[in-house]
């Protein structure tokens, strides 16, 4: 799902604070807009999240994927 865009401002503020030096792979500082998904954890049935909330990245020149978790940043699902 697309964040909104107060949770698209945290997290692009987040993001440029933690990783000011751009891409780890090509250095470039342009990234895609940020998506949330949930990735599958291998938890018990009976659990209540059975997803992890995390914001997918891209960089717009290499394609490098990186996954953020959603409630490390104070962004709710």
């Amino acid at each position: 799902m697309a964040l909104g865009p107060e949770q698209l401002q945290q997290f692009q503020t987040w993001h440029a604070h933690h990783q000011p030096n751009g891409c780890p792979v090509c250095t470039q500082k342009a990234w895609s807009v940020p998506q949330m998904i949930g990735t599958p954890t291998m938890v018990e049935k009976k659990a209540r999240h059975p997803v992890i909330p995390m914001i997918l990245v891209v960089c717009a020149n290499c394609a490098h994927v990186e996954l953020f978790a959603a409630a490390v940043i104070g962004i709710p699902l």
